[in-house]
């Protein structure tokens, strides 16, 4: 899990604000992220990265505790 979130957390890194928010805002994860785009834009960077990667791992979770 460890290389996994280092991979995730390096490639949201170096995105852009707009391509964080395009990811939030069509993010398809076992559940929905219910964010607009007005409340999403009231956030900083930095807080719409670490919610993006949340999201991410949460998603990815299952898959990874399969074969751990």
């Amino acid at each position: 899990m460890s290389d996994l979130f280092h991979v995730l957390s390096d490639k949201i890194k170096k995105m852009e604000r707009e391509a964080v928010m395009h990811e939030l805002l069509h993010f398809d994860g076992q559940f929905k992220l219910d964010y607009t785009k007005d409340y999403l834009e009231t956030l900083a960077t930095g807080k719409l990265r670490h919610i993006l990667l949340a999201a991410m791992l949460q998603k990815l979770e299952p898959t990874v505790r399969h074969y751990s």
